[in-house]
């Protein structure tokens, strides 16, 4: 089913993310560590990790088919964890429920832990060490965070009430014979599905939902009300990136600027990762108040480099 870019005239989701990836000028092999049940090892053996994706299309046969997820589709038995993801995985979420894990194998930041501080300064010595230079107008080192989709989740109210991503994203509804089945409608707009939404009426009902269309409208408004906050925020980070393309045009050099210069990338930081490459809001459910809490701290961050500037 479309996914998330259908407003933008290019079908996605799952079953279409390698058509997808296929457009995207920087995939490449590894990218294929958390998109194909084909071996990994087998394709790392015969190509360059940085081999364009483009170039691997007539080797790859399996890509996200039913063994992403389980072992057995007969058995309907679930193995969590497939790639690179199986390494880091004991210490990464260990305690969390199988419905966590199997959709944060893909779904994570790649980076072990949930302290955005920790994920920050690591994803920051990577650019470090491969070479990433600084934007040439600011002098900004940009980092991104992924789609840290189950880092923000993890100590969520709904996981708290030991939900998980599946209970909301892969709701049970009845098929033909009036027998319980999940929906594998993973891709598309929860918002749009009507067995999610009333699924959530269980528990949302207690703040005055009653049906679908009220649920549907309180998330709306849940995302817009985020939407807004990254919109101040990041109105607060392009103010601070024009303060730092003058001065750095000027050829101005001070321990100010330098440090203006880290809070405007950790600022941005924050905003890429509540975004996780998708709108700002969209994603709001997984926890509000946290992410909440890291748009306000990037407008918070922005406007210290802005008094550093002044």
């Amino acid at each position: 089913t479309p996914g998330w870019n259908v407003e933008k005239g290019v079908r996605a989701g799952h079953y279409l993310m390698f058509q997808n990836m296929q457009q995207w000028d920087h995939a490449t092999l590894t990218c294929m560590k958390c998109k194909t049940t084909q071996s990994y090892e087998m394709l790392e053996a015969g190509y360059d990790p940085k081999t364009p994706l483009a170039d691997l299309v007539p080797e790859v046969d399996a890509f996200f088919d039913c063994y992403v997820c389980h072992s057995d589709p007969e058995t309907l038995e679930i193995v969590p964890g497939i790639r690179s993801f199986d390494e880091k995985r004991e210490t990464y979420i260990p305690d969390a429920p199988t419905g966590t894990i199997l959709c944060g194998q893909c779904h994570t930041g790649y980076t072990p832990g949930f302290d955005i501080d920790a994920i920050y300064e690591e994803r920051l010595a990577e650019n470090i060490e491969t070479g990433r230079t600084p934007d040439e107008k600011t002098g900004v080192m940009g980092v991104t965070a992924g789609h840290p989709d189950v880092e923000i989740f993890y100590d969520s109210v709904h996981a708290n009430l030991g939900l998980t991503c599946i209970d909301c994203h892969m709701a049970t509804v009845e098929n033909a014979d009036g027998e319980p089945m999940t929906n594998h409608n993973a891709s598309g707009r929860l918002t749009d599905n009507l067995p999610a939404l009333e699924t959530w009426l269980e528990c949302h009902s207690a703040q005055g939902m009653e049906t679908a269309a009220d649920m549907k409208a309180f998330v709306k408004n849940a995302q817009a009300e985020l939407a807004a906050a990254g919109d101040e925020a990041r109105a607060t980070i392009n103010e601070l990136k024009a303060l730092l393309e003058e001065a750095t045009a000027a050829g101005e050099e001070s321990e100010a600027f330098d440090q203006a210069r880290e809070l405007c990338s950790r600022a941005a930081f924050n905003l890429t990762y509540v975004e996780g490459k998708h709108n700002l809001g969209n994603k709001v459910a997984h926890d509000s108040a946290e992410q909440h809490e890291i748009v306000v701290q990037a407008a918070e961050l922005a406007q210290q480099g802005i008094d550093l500037l002044s």
